[in-house]
Formats: C-alpha cells, sequence, structure tokens
C-alpha cells in the first residue's frame, strides 16, 4: 500500500503532468545537451559531445540504442528508471529494517521535492541515483550468498553507474570493500580480483571519454569560503529532504537527559538565525527556490511558491537540521556505551555506511576544490540514511508522516509549474519561428538556445566576457543572438509584442509568458 502510494506520488504522477502539459517532448534544464548527445547516438552510433556534459552520461545513452533520438522515449524511460529506484529502495531497507520500513523508505525518497522533475527529464540524476541503489540491493545478495556471479552483476551495475555519472562510483567502490571484508577464503580472492577488474574498466572509460572532442572537464578552485557555503547549505537542505527520518528518529532521543534539552533547542534556535539572515536563499539553488525549479536557465526572475509554503518549507529544514545535532550526539553517545556490539554490527553490514559516509566525504572535496553542488545530488543519501536510521524504529511517527506531506506538497508544486513554464516558453518560441524567425534569434531560456545552437557550447564564454552586455548563457553560443526574448518576468526593461497564457500548475491557475522585442537584436 505505502509503496504504491509512493509509486504513485512520485512518478505517475509527475508523469501525468508532463503528458497533460506536452513537455515530455521538450528537455529540461541541462538535459537539452543529453538529448542532442543520444540523438547523434541514435542516427550514427557514435558519441558526440556538446560542451555541456560534466557529467559522464554515456550509460544512459547507450542504454537507449536507436530510442535515444526520442525526446520522449528518454523521458519515459527516466520514469521507468525512477520506478525501479522507488522499487529498490524499498528492498534495500526491508532487508535491515522490516517491510514498514522498507515501504516508508521508498515513499520518503519519493517525496524528495527534486524527485518528480528529475524523474521526468533526461537528465543524469535520476538513472545514476537508481544505479547506485540498485547496485548495493543486489550487493546484499551477493553479500549474503558468497555468490560470485551476483556481486559480478552488482559491481557492472555500479558501473554502469560510473558512466552516467561519476559520483555512483561510490556504489561499486564500496561494494568492493565490503565483498572483500566480508567474505572469506577462496571467495574473498575472487572478489579482490572482481574489484580491481572493475577499477581497471573504470579507468579504461575514464581516459576514453576525456579524450573525445568538446569535453567538459570540472574546474579546480580550491576555496575556503564556497566550503563552508555549501556545507551550511547543505545541511539545511539535507535537513528538508531527509526530514522525514531525521524527525521519526527523534523517538531514540533520551528527552530525560540534560544534554536532550540543551542542544535540541540551541540547534534549532541557531539554524532559525542563519535562515532568516540568509531568507530566502537558505537552501543550495537549482531545484528547490521560491523563483522555482533550475530559474537560472531562464531569462528573468519569477515567484513560483507563495509565502506561507517557503515559511514552511524553512520551519521543516530548520526543525530537521536542528535535530541533527542532537541526534548525532545521541548516536555518538550510544556507539560509545555499546561500542563493542555497534561495531560488531557495521562490520557485519558495513555498505550503507560506507556508501553514504563516501558520499558526503567526497562531495566535501568536490566543494573544496570549488565545484558547484547541487541538491538533486543528495538524492541517494535518503535510502541510505534510511537503512542506518530505521532498523532503530519501533513504529513509523506521525510526525515522519507530516513531514512527508510537507516535502510532497512542495515537489508537486515546483514539478507542476517547471513543467507547465517550461512547455509554455518553448510554444512560444514556436510560434515565431512559425513566424519565420530563426531560432537562434530567440532567447527563451538555456533549452531552446542550446538545442538550436549550431555549434557545441563554449563554457570560456561565461569567464571571458564577465563585463559584456549579453545573457551569461548567449556568451556561450556566440553564434546565436537575441532578437526575441521569451519570459515569465512581466518587469523586464524590452517592448511586448506577444504573450501566451498558460495553466500554472497544469491542472489549474493562470500564468503567462510574455514575448519581448530585443532591438536592435544582439
Amino acid at each position: 500500500m505505502v509503496l504504491g502510494v509512493a509509486l504513485v506520488v512520485g512518478v505517475v504522477v509527475p508523469l501525468g503532468l508532463a503528458v497533460l502539459t506536452r513537455s515530455i517532448a521538450i528537455p529540461h534544464n541541462d538535459a537539452w545537451s543529453h538529448a542532442i548527445i543520444g540523438r547523434t547516438f541514435a542516427e550514427t552510433g557514435q558519441i558526440v559531445l556538446v560542451g555541456w556534459n560534466r557529467s559522464s552520461l554515456v550509460g544512459q545513452i547507450v542504454a537507449l540504442g536507436p530510442l535515444a533520438g526520442s525526446v520522449v522515449a528518454e523521458q519515459v524511460w527516466v520514469a521507468i528508471m525512477a520506478a525501479v529506484g522507488l522499487i529498490a529502495t524499498q528492498r534495500f531497507v526491508t532487508a535491515r529494517g522490516g517491510d514498514d520500513a522498507g515501504a516508508f523508505a521508498a515513499l520518503a525518497v519519493a517525496a524528495v521535492p527534486e524527485f518528480g522533475l528529475l524523474g521526468t527529464s533526461y537528465m543524469a540524476d535520476m538513472p545514476a541515483f537508481v544505479a547506485v541503489i540498485l547496485a548495493a540491493t543486489v550487493a546484499d545478495t551477493a553479500l549474503a550468498s558468497s555468490r560470485q556471479w551476483v556481486l559480478s552483476v552488482a559491481l557492472a551495475v555500479g558501473l554502469w553507474g560510473v558512466t552516467i555519472r561519476e559520483q555512483a562510483l561510490i556504489a561499486p567502490v564500496a561494494i568492493g570493500l565490503a565483498a572483500v571484508w566480508i567474505m572469506r577464503g577462496r571467495s574473498r580472492v575472487l572478489a579482490l580480483v572482481q574489484s580491481i577488474a572493475f577499477g581497471v574498466a573504470f579507468i579504461v572509460f575514464e581516459l576514453w571519454r576525456r579524450s573525445l572532442p568538446f569535453g567538459d572537464p570540472p574546474s579546480f578552485q580550491p576555496s575556503v569560503g564556497h566550503l563552508i557555503a555549501v556545507s551550511v547549505a547543505g545541511a539545511f537542505t539535507l535537513g528538508l529532504i531527509a526530514s522525514p527520518l531525521i524527525l521519526g528518529t527523534r523517538v531514540s532521543l533520551n528527552w530525560r537527559h540534560w544534554a536532550t534539552w540543551v542542544f535540541v533547542p540551541a540547534s534549532v534556535a541557531v539554524s532559525a538565525i542563519w535562515v532568516v539572515v540568509r531568507w530566502p536563499n537558505t537552501l543550495m539553488g537549482n531545484y528547490m527556490g521560491v523563483g522555482g525549479a533550475y530559474a537560472a536557465a531562464s531569462v528573468g526572475t519569477r515567484k513560483v511558491l507563495p509565502d506561507g509554503v517557503w515559511a514552511a518549507t524553512m520551519a521543516l529544514a530548520v526543525l530537521s537540521a536542528g535535530m541533527v545535532c542532537a541526534i548525532l550526539l545521541r548516536a555518538l553517545s550510544h556507539l560509545w556505551q555499546n561500542r563493542r556490539r555497534q561495531s560488531n554490527k557495521v562490520l557485519r553490514d558495513p555498505l550503507p555506511t560506507l556508501m553514504l559516509s563516501m558520499l558526503l566525504i567526497g562531495t566535501l572535496i568536490q566543494a573544496a576544490m570549488g565545484q558547484e553542488i547541487f541538491s538533486r545530488y543528495f538524492l541517494p543519501v535518503v535510502p541510505l540514511a534510511a537503512a542506518l536510521l530505521m532498523p532503530f524504529w519501533r513504529t513509523i511517527p506521525r510526525i515522519a508522516y507530516a513531514a512527508v506531506t510537507i516535502n510532497v506538497g512542495l515537489g508537486l508544486l515546483l514539478t507542476s509549474d517547471a513543467l507547465s513554464y517550461d512547455a509554455a516558453r518553448w510554444q512560444a518560441a514556436e510560434q515565431l519561428v512559425a513566424q519565420g524567425v530563426p531560432p537562434t534569434a530567440i532567447n527563451a531560456g538555456l533549452e531552446w538556445i542550446g538545442t538550436h545552437a549550431e555549434l557545441p557550447a563554449d563554457r570560456r564564454g561565461l569567464e571571458t566576457h564577465p563585463n559584456s552586455a549579453l545573457p551569461r548563457i548567449l556568451n556561450m553560443f556566440p553564434e546565436s543572438t537575441e532578437c526575441y526574448v521569451i519570459s515569465g518576468d512581466p518587469t523586464l526593461q524590452l517592448p511586448q509584442v506577444a504573450g501566451l497564457e498558460y495553466r500554472r500548475w497544469g491542472v489549474s491557475g493562470r500564468a503567462q509568458v510574455y514575448v519581448y522585442a530585443q532591438r536592435p537584436c544582439r
């Protein structure tokens, strides 16, 4: 029953909205580049990069074969992957906490506000997440039975995930380490050999991928300030997306101990002060914000979420982030008092601990190197945290369901708005094209410009023209011009020549995109 609700909330409803708004047939956010690479692969059988492909991507493109040329097929496939990810989450957590825990963990994952959007676009995040949790689920069987062919499957799925997004490396590395630790005798030797073979395959793949022209290698600009900013924003973001698990775990706190009454209020108070100071930009950007999902990909600014919704979201993030400190304190105390028994438990089942630790530490290292970190990278945290926390639950408390409800509400608003807005911008741009305007003369946002660009993107345009009057996106596409601008922002200082009304939330509400003329073109 609960798993069915998770599938409806996380897959069926977002996919239905994508079909209803007709955004199922257009790329979203960075997925324009993925779609172009997929189309070229479907037509020629070759991987040709387009300068906007920081992730590996290859695995999700090759998996579709000739269907990679269809945006609809790509996004339906991702929706199917999202369903697989929820089922794999349920199995992974059930093995540790029982049926109720597994089903609730799947619901908590489906409730992550970004899940619906990631599950209806050809972004790399959802397939990579599915590869990580599916590899871990298969590895459970391999570790319990010492069957080498099952371990091979787990490592192969993990390697496939790495060919989609490098952060998926946590799965095969953790699986290999766990197998070598747990297995004995000949099985341990074979597990070590398989792990080394995986390492060789990964190195060969990376060398090949980095040899392709128009790659998009990450930049390295070490910054302590960036690390601190990411750490603080990440704490609140993780507090929000994992709030059903964090608040549900509050039952394990010793509320008779003075330390709990000191640390919980203090942590919540400090969190609340930080939110007030940083309002409204408290969370990591990209998919969760007052201005809607991936607002930087379109022109202008909009206020999407009502104040009450954002206030409830921040209250949940503050309470959850504050509770983390108390839970960690209690956990450390409990581990110390029962260090021998708990140590044995971790050593018997090291997989979730290894994967979660590697994910968080790896993310901090990326941040220290100056790389951009987005909240969608944290999707695997929820099932891994559930596998560690929920075995201690006796029942699923109501506050956990309340947190799920808030996250689901936020996710539905963000998903329906983004899908509707993307489709409306695209439709308005197509109307201009039908009137004879070249697609490369229209600025309808990153997806439109990238899709219709004649040359690969040049990220150096973002740095080499810092004072340019052109929008930052256009700097990467020198052959594109801006004669018309399409935006949901009614305050742009340009003459408006047309408009298009659409349903704000997919099925209800009214909103408008505006068509502005840029004279002269630039």
